[in-house]
């Protein structure tokens, strides 16, 4: 009975552990065998996506979750959940107790990129051990720290299944949730990882050697393409080892930072790659369109890496992604562009820039879950990036090629230049001695030959001894010389013993050395001037003789100046005898033959002095000593005397006289009345003289101003400072007409009317005379005056007609107060001194201001009128010029330094010099007015009583 009981008793212990352990152990367990090396266990995991973040690891070890926990829908599990924890389970068993032991569970295939991965190892319902690790943990969390991807140690035996339960936080994660799963023996995952080592080596060892090669290269040519290259590089091998997993042996504990350095190496590798980009496609810099995009892709991206430390790690991968699609759109369009302009380089960056696309398109789609996970699609990425290196190396190349081609071409160009140069090119080294020139400076010392003139000559000696002192010390000083003239003695020419000479500019540069400072060549080129030195010699001597010729023709025309300032004084001053003395017989009481003599006698000395006056103006004229002078005026009260005059001529040939003056003309105008009246009256004279029947007319009408509203100052002199203000009453121009009957001009004449010296033919001379200068003269006044004279046929195709319109300023009434006041002063009597060394002159000025109503005193010459200045008061002083003793300006100027001791005494110049400088002179002396010899009764009249009233 008892060994019953003792049976019984066994049998249910036996049968309560069994159904325990049955209890205890998961329903769906996976059995692993050692000799399979790795088995794929993605497919037997459970998960549970916690969208809410409601579970934790005890709930769903005691079961609470079981229900939501479901099987894998696929090869392996994936989601795009990123605001969610995924949860899964699996149990795993050794298949008998061979192969119980030591195994790894490995995320197969998959980037370092899961932010946060739990894993925790379940037997016999209680957590054994618990694995958290993942990017933004530190490198050492990790159970098998060899591994960039996540790897851990399993126990397993054949009595009892172990269940893992892991999860994985998702929030900060850019890319879908994938959980490929391999269980592997530990001997096949250390060959399995042994593998990727090797091929991870030697994708960087490949990408080391183009980095250090590409280095180097532009630390030799410091070209920016191989610069940007070299940025575009090393910032894209730190992004492929944050993506694979590499970076975290360099950086082991600062993941924060890692996956920042990551964010920012992508935009440094897109902004170089696109300067690459930029500078290759060499056409594209140019286009100011291409310009402003990419300045803006450069702004934003300085900005963009200045905001990545700022923002969370999300943010941080969608920016730098964003960016990096946009700009590789950018340069897709450039490259594609550029190919089909046939830019050259296009074509090499077009296939560099799809191969990186094609790598990052598979890589992209691979982590957002659209591709299963492999070896090839994760390494898709690597393949492109080593493939577009590669190309862009290639581009690199190629362009250095054609660089080196075409710097070859142009040494060759330079070469063909240098030798055929018309200058002779020489350098010469300091170092050790060499020498070299080109054919044209052989030939400047006579060889034909360079290497013979190499050897026969040596140029540095020659060009020493030609060299001054003064050029060596410019050289040494200032590093170059230029354009710096010499005579070289060459080689004699053939059949001669005697060294020829040629005059030489030579230009020469010295280069230092950089360290020591001492000189290490000097270049420099000849140039055979010769032929240039000799026509400057003579275009120098050539120049020197015309300016002796310029001077003799100053000379003559001082001397013609002179002449007929000469001529002029001596002429007039016995006319003004001749003059005087009608005046004083005119006011006697003659009978009608002796007025008939004395008016003949006046008519005859005007028409002299009208002669020589015309002969003075044409000289002055055409020296350019004549302007104009503004004086305030009536045009009335100027045409009165030539009206008189004329109407009288025209009486004495029965000729009609017509005169109109336009009413609607200023009564009071600003200008130079003179030249105006003299203009009229040699126009109405001439009109007088060739009209023999019917008319002479003088019209003066308003017409608008020759330049509206503009007051021309050029070549202008104003009496008095008071006209300013007057003129700001505007310009009013005045057409003036002189019309006759006569017989007008013949048409082969007209072309010739205004020309000097100009009498037709020589039986108009005859019967006209004068001497062809009064259409000259007028014509040359009435443009110094701003106008044009023309003439023209009669209005019935027969007489003359000649017309001038000029610009008077209008000016106040106020402006001819002062000719009244001239008129009202005629009756009062001043004491004036008379300085004159001619005793007719005296006489006939004593005589003349007697008859005004006049006291004179006469003085011989300016010492004696000094003196008598200081003995008597005089109200005004009649000044001749030229006198002996003391001439008229001196004597004017020292009664102009006592101006106060004589109170401002009027001086008038009586002179004949009557050219325009002498009227200069005597106003620099101090005198108030001018009055040429030979004078009428009037116009000293009016002179004495204009200065008295002043």
């Amino acid at each position: 009975m008892i060994s019953v009981a003792a049976r019984l008793m066994l049998f249910w212990s036996v049968m309560l552990i069994g159904q325990y352990l049955l209890a205890s152990e998961p329903s769906s367990v996976h059995y692993v065998t050692a000799h399979q090396g790795s088995e794929d266990i993605s497919s037997r995991v459970q998960v549970f996506t916690d969208i809410h973040n409601l579970a934790d690891l005890d709930a769903i070890v005691a079961g609470e979750y079981d229900q939501r926990f479901g099987a894998v829908s696929g090869d392996f599990y994936r989601s795009r959940e990123r605001q969610a924890r995924h949860w899964f389970k699996v149990a795993l068993k050794a298949r008998s107790a061979i192969d119980s032991g030591e195994y790894v569970l490995h995320v197969d295939s998959h980037p370092s990129r899961i932010p946060h991965l739990g894993l925790a190892l379940v037997s016999l319902g209680s957590v054994k051990q618990v694995f958290e690790t993942g990017s933004h943990l530190p490198f050492d969390s990790r159970d098998i720290d060899e591994s960039k991807p996540y790897a851990f140690r399993l126990q397993l035996n054949a009595e009892q299944p172990l269940e893992i339960v892991g999860w994985i936080d998702a929030k900060a994660m850019p890319g879908a949730v994938l959980l490929p799963l391999k269980v592997h023996s530990v001997q096949n995952f250390n060959a399995v990882k042994h593998q990727s080592d090797l091929l991870q080596t030697a994708f960087y060892a490949a990408l080391a050697v183009l980095l250090l090669y590409n280095l180097f290269l532009y630390i030799s040519l410091r070209q920016k393409l191989y610069a940007f290259y070299v940025i575009f590089l090393t910032t894209s091998i730190g992004v492929c080892m944050a993506i694979d997993g590499s970076i975290y042996h360099v950086f082991p504990n600062y993941p924060a930072g890692v996956s920042l350095g990551k964010s920012m190496g992508v935009v440094l590798a897109i902004l170089a790659y696109t300067a690459f980009l930029f500078y290759s496609l060499d056409k594209f810099q140019y286009y100011p369109r291409y310009r402003f995009y990419y300045l803006i892709a450069f702004v934003l991206g300085g900005i963009l890496l200045l905001s990545l430390p700022l923002v969370d790690t999300y943010y941080q991968v969608v920016g730098s992604r964003v960016y990096a699609v946009t700009l590789l759109i950018l340069n897709a369009g450039v490259i594609l562009h550029g190919v089909i302009r046939k830019v050259y380089g296009a074509v090499s960056l077009l296939f560099a820039d799809v191969a990186f696309v094609l790598g990052g398109s598979v890589y992209m789609l691979t982590v957002s879950g659209f591709f299963p996970p492999s070896a090839w699609s994760m390494w898709s990425l690597h393949i492109g990036f080593l493939c577009e290196t590669l190309l862009l190396s290639l581009v690199l190349a190629n362009l250095t090629r054609r660089v080196q081609n075409e710097n070859i071409t142009n040494l060759e160009k330079y070469r063909v230049l240098y030798n055929n140069a018309i200058e002779g090119l020489f350098q010469y080294s300091f170092v050790d001695g060499s020498v070299t020139c080109n054919r044209s400076m052989a030939e400047l010392f006579g060889y034909t030959d360079v290497d013979v003139f190499l050897r026969t000559e040596k140029i540095i000696e020659l060009v020493k001894g030609a060299v001054d002192h003064e050029m060596n010390t410019r050289l040494m000083r200032e590093g170059f010389v230029s354009d710096y003239e010499l005579t070289l003695k060459i080689k004699p020419p053939e059949g001669s013993k005697t060294a020829a000479r040629k005059r030489c500019s030579i230009s020469m540069n010295l280069t230092r050395n950089n360290t020591s400072g001492g000189a290490k060549h000097v270049e420099g080129s000849i140039v055979d001037i010769t032929q240039r030195y000799f026509m400057a010699e003579v275009q120098r001597r050539t120049l020197r003789a015309q300016n002796e010729a310029i001077d003799n023709l100053k000379k003559s025309e001082q001397l013609k100046s002179d002449f007929l300032s000469m001529l002029s004084h001596e002429l007039r001053t016995p006319m003004t005898g001749v003059s005087g003395y009608i005046e004083l017989l005119i006011d006697e009481d003659l009978t009608d033959d002796q007025e008939d003599v004395v008016g003949g006698a006046r008519r005859c000395t005007k028409e002299m002095m009208r002669l020589l006056d015309r002969v003075l103006e044409f000289a002055q004229l055409h020296a350019g000593a004549r302007r104009r002078v503004h004086t305030p005026f009536s045009l009335a009260e100027l045409l009165e005397p030539i009206r008189i005059d004329i109407a009288e001529r025209c009486r004495s040939k029965r000729l009609v006289f017509n005169w109109h003056i336009d009413d609607g003309i200023a009564k009071a105008l600003m200008g130079d009345k003179n030249k105006i009246a003299y203009v009229l009256k040699d126009l109405l004279d001439n009109a007088a003289k060739f009209t023999n029947a019917g008319y002479v007319a003088l019209s003066a009408f308003q017409h608008e101003s020759v330049d509206k509203g503009r007051v021309d100052e050029r070549s202008v002199d104003r009496d008095n400072d008071d006209c300013d203000e007057e003129t700001k009453k505007g310009v009013c121009g005045v057409t003036f007409r002189i019309e006759d009957s006569g017989d007008g001009i013949d048409e082969e004449m007209r072309s010739h009317l205004f020309d000097s010296f100009n009498l037709g033919d020589a039986s108009f001379s005859r019967k006209f005379g004068g001497m062809g200068l009064g259409l000259a003269i007028c014509r040359q006044y009435v443009e110094l005056l701003g106008g044009n004279l023309t003439y023209r046929p009669g209005c019935r195709g027969k007489g003359s007609c000649f017309e001038f319109t000029i610009d008077l300023e209008r000016t106040s009434a106020t402006s001819l107060i002062e000719e009244h006041f001239i008129a009202s002063s005629r009756g009062k009597s001043a004491n004036i001194l008379i300085v004159e060394d001619n005793l007719t002159n005296q006489m006939i000025l004593e005589s003349l201001i007697k008859k005004i109503g006049h006291r004179t005193t006469t003085a011989e010459n300016g010492s004696v009128a000094l003196e008598k200045l200081e003995k008597e008061h005089f109200d005004l002083i009649l000044m001749d010029c030229q006198m002996p003793v003391m001439d008229g300006f001196e004597a004017t100027e020292r009664i102009r330094q006592s101006e106060l001791k004589f109170n401002h005494l009027p001086i008038i110049a009586v002179t004949a010099n009557v050219m325009e400088n002498d009227k200069d002179r005597c106003f620099s002396a101090g005198m108030n007015d001018f009055l040429p010899k030979p004078i009428s009764k009037d116009i000293l009249s009016h002179a004495i009583s204009k200065w008295l009233v002043a």
